[in-house]
């Protein structure tokens, strides 16, 4: 059993590496996933610059308290 299950993840390796081979990535595909990247950190910095904000105002609140 064990020859068997080396043999299916080589042959499930030979099959993920022709995926990726057989289409290769284009210049747009690049510039898409960039953009993406992007955009998903983009979003992250605005959650982590609200989230600071909401944050500073309660300190505030509590201060003023």
């Amino acid at each position: 059993t064990s020859k068997n299950g080396k043999l299916r993840a080589t042959s499930k390796d030979r099959c993920l590496e022709l995926g990726s081979h057989s289409k290769p990535p284009t210049v747009a595909n690049l510039e898409l996933k960039k953009q993406e990247d992007f955009q998903r950190l983009e979003k992250k910095r605005m959650q982590g610059i609200k989230k600071k904000e909401l944050y500073l105002q309660q300190k505030q609140d509590m201060q003023r308290k």
